[in-house]
C-alpha cells in the first residue's frame, strides 16, 4: 500500500514560493541540469533496461503524461521537458542530503546541535519545494506522479522530525515552550463525494493513514490505550441546520507502533448520517498523551493535526457530478483545503492538468498510478473541452486557467466523469480504446475525408451537445457525407455493443491508439467480442437535432 500525500497540501511553516525569486529559479535549473547534462549511464531503478540521460535532453520531444498538450506547451518558459530521472535525481538529493546532515554527537553544545539540525532543516525544505514545483511545470506521467508524491512524503516526514528534534533542545536548554509530539495525516482518500450511511474508504482506496511522530527523548506513557479520534470541521454558518455526525466508533481508533518514534492508525469505516449537499468538511484528529521529555519535564498533552483535504456527503449519486465540482475548485485554486482560505485568481496550465487527469482516474474509478492499465484524457480531449468552454484553445489565451474557466469546463466534463463512473458499459468502451473521446461532427467528417477508412468505419464519441451521451459518426462511402448518430435507449434494452452488432452499417471501430498515429481501425465484430456482456445505461431527454437516432 502506497503512502501518499496529497497533491496540493500546504505546510504552514514553509515560506510561500516566488517562481520568479533568481535564487528558486537556479535551484529548478540546477536540477534540470544535472538530469540532462549527465555524461554517465543512469540505471533508473524503476526500469528494466539503462537509460541514456542525454535520450532525455531538450531538443527531444518531450516525454509528457496522458499525450497531453505537450506541443503547445513546449515553447512556453516555465514548462520544462519532464523526463523520469527527474524523480531520480530528487531521491538521489534526499539520500545525499541525510548523509551530509547525519546525527550529530550527543556531546555537541546545544547551540552546535541547533545549527546542523537547522541546516539540515533548510536543506530538506529546499528539496520539498523543488519537488512540489514539478506540479506546476512538468506535465507527470501517473507513475512518475506516484514517485513524486511518495518521495516528498519521505521528505516531509524528516522535516517534521528535524523540527520536533530542534523543539526539544530548545525546551530542555533553553526554557522554550515549543511541541515534541506532531499528528499528521499522512495518507487521505480525499477530495472525494462520501455516500450517506457508508464507509469512508471503498474498494480499491487507501485508508486514511494518521501517523503521531514523537522526538526521540519524548516518551509516552503506554500503559494505557493509546486512542486518536477524528472531528470534523466545517462552516457551521454555511450547514445551518443540517449537522453531520459520525453513525459509529469507527471515529476513534488505537494508534500502534511503527517504529520507535511514529505510531499510526488507520481509518476506513466512518460513516456520516446526514449529506451535506455543496458544502465542504474536513477532518482533523486528536490525541492526549502523558509523556515526559528528558527526564524533566511531564504531563498531559493534547495533539491536533491540520485538516485533511476537503470532501462532501452526498445522499444520492446523482449528486455526484454538482458536488464534485466545488471539491476540484478548492483543490485546485484555494491555498488551503479549509474555509475562508485565500482562493487564487488563476494557476498554471500544468498544474491545472496534472490535479484535473489525476482526478479523472480516481472519479472513474480506475486505480491511481497503474498507468499501463489506466487511460486518462488525451490532447486531443484536454484541448476540446478547453476549447468549448472557454472558446480558445490551449496557449491562445495564455497559460493559465481561472476559476470561471475551471467551471465551464466542468459543466461539461462532470457529466462525462459521472457517467464513466457509473455505467460499467462506458468505462469499459473507454478502457479499451473503443470510445475514441471527445470530438466534434465536423472534425470527424474532416478525418474521414482523408480517404484512409474503410465504407462503414464509424467512431464512438462523447455527444457535444447532450453532454455524458454517446455519438456514433459513420463514413459511408467516399464522396457522401459522414453520417452522425445518437444513442438512445431501446425498449430491447440492447448494449452499445448489440446495437453495433445488429447493424450492417457499421463494420469498422475506429479505436484510441495513443502509441501509434493516433487511431486502429478494428473489425466491428473482433473490437466488441468482450463488450457484449454490458447492458446500456438509461438515460434522459436530449438534444436530437443534427442526429439521427440510433435504437
Amino acid at each position: 500500500m502506497e503512502r501518499l500525500s496529497a497533491l496540493v497540501e500546504l505546510i504552514d511553516s514553509d515560506p510561500v514560493i516566488d517562481e520568479n525569486d533568481p535564487n528558486y529559479i537556479k535551484q529548478i535549473q540546477d536540477l534540470l541540469n544535472h538530469v540532462t547534462n549527465n555524461e554517465h549511464q543512469t540505471q533508473d531503478p524503476y526500469m528494466d533496461q539503462t537509460m541514456d540521460p542525454q535520450d532525455f535532453s531538450g531538443t527531444r520531444t518531450p516525454y509528457v503524461a496522458h499525450g497531453s498538450p505537450s506541443t503547445v506547451l513546449a515553447d512556453h518558459p516555465d514548462v520544462q521537458n519532464y523526463n523520469d530521472l527527474i524523480v531520480v535525481s530528487l531521491k538521489q538529493q534526499f539520500e545525499n542530503t541525510l548523509k551530509i546532515y547525519p546525527d550529530i554527537s550527543p556531546n555537541a553544545t546545544p547551540d552546535d546541535q541547533l545549527r546542523h539540525l537547522s541546516a539540515k532543516k533548510n536543506a530538506l525544505t529546499g528539496l520539498k519545494r523543488q519537488i512540489d514545483d514539478c506540479l506546476n511545470r512538468f506535465i507527470i506521467p501517473d507513475v512518475d506522479l506516484r514517485k513524486h508524491l511518495e518521495l516528498r512524503q519521505e521528505v516531509l516526514e524528516e522535516v517534521v522530525f528535524t523540527k520536533l528534534k530542534m523543539n526539544e533542545i530548545n525546551l530542555v536548554w533553553f526554557g522554550q515552550i515549543l511541541p515534541t509530539l506532531k499528528l499528521l495525516i499522512r495518507r487521505q482518500p480525499f477530495p472525494k463525494c462520501i455516500k450517506q450511511n457508508q464507509a469512508l474508504i471503498t474498494q480499491n482506496e487507501e485508508a486514511l493513514e494518521v501517523i503521531l511522530i514523537k522526538s526521540p527523548h519524548t516518551v509516552i506513557n503506554t500503559s494505557g490505550v493509546l486512542w486518536v479520534t477524528a472531528h470534523l470541521s466545517y462552516d457551521s454558518s454555511s450547514m445551518k441546520k443540517r449537522e453531520v455526525t459520525f453513525t459509529n466508533e469507527k471515529a476513534k481508533l488505537r494508534l500502534t507502533l511503527e517504529n520507535e518514534n511514529i505510531y499510526r492508525a488507520d481509518f476506513q469505516n466512518i460513516k456520516f448520517t446526514k449529506g451535506s449537499g455543496k458544502r465542504l468538511l474536513n477532518l482533523y484528529f486528536r490525541t492526549e498523551l502523558e509523556v515526559q521529555i528528558h527526564g524533566q519535564v511531564s504531563g498531559l498533552v493534547t495533539v491536533e493535526s491540520k485538516p485533511s483535504r476537503p470532501f462532501c456527503v452526498i445522499t444520492n449519486e446523482n449528486q455526484w457530478s454538482d458536488s464534485t465540482g466545488p471539491l476540484l475548485e478548492r483543490e485546485l485554486f484555494y491555498t488551503k483545503p479549509t474555509h475562508g482560505a485565500p482562493k487564487l485568481t488563476e494557476i498554471s496550465l500544468v498544474r491545472f492538468i496534472n490535479i484535473f487527469q489525476y482526478a479523472f482516474i480516481r472519479a472513474t474509478k480506475q486505480e491511481p498510478f497503474r498507468a499501463k492499465e489506466n487511460r486518462s484524457l488525451s490532447n486531443e480531449d484536454l484541448n476540446y473541452l478547453f476549447t468549448l468552454a472557454n472558446g480558445a484553445t490551449f496557449g491562445e489565451r495564455g497559460f493559465v486557467i481561472n476559476p470561471k474557466e475551471f467551471e465551464k469546463i466542468w459543466k461539461i466534463a462532470g457529466l462525462v466523469f459521472m457517467k464513466l463512473r457509473h455505467h460499467k458499459p462506458y468505462l469499459s468502451l473507454w478502457t479499451s480504446r473503443l470510445l475514441y473521446g471527445f470530438s466534434s461532427k465536423l472534425v470527424c467528417s474532416n478525418v474521414f475525408s482523408s480517404g484512409l477508412f474503410p465504407p462503414g468505419s464509424c467512431v464512438l464519441r462523447f455527444s457535444d451537445r447532450n453532454s455524458g451521451d454517446l455519438a456514433i459518426a459513420l463514413f459511408v462511402r467516399q464522396g457522401e457525407n459522414a453520417r452522425h448518430f445518437l444513442i438512445v435507449p431501446d425498449t430491447a434494452d440492447r448494449s452499445i455493443a448489440e446495437m453495433l452488432m445488429g447493424n450492417d452499417l457499421f463494420k469498422h471501430i475506429v479505436s484510441y491508439d495513443p502509441d501509434g498515429c493516433g487511431y486502429k481501425i478494428i473489425e466491428k465484430k473482433e473490437a466488441l467480442v468482450n463488450q457484449l456482456e454490458h447492458r446500456k445505461p438509461k438515460t434522459s431527454n436530449r438534444i436530437t437535432e443534427g442526429y439521427e437516432i440510433l435504437v
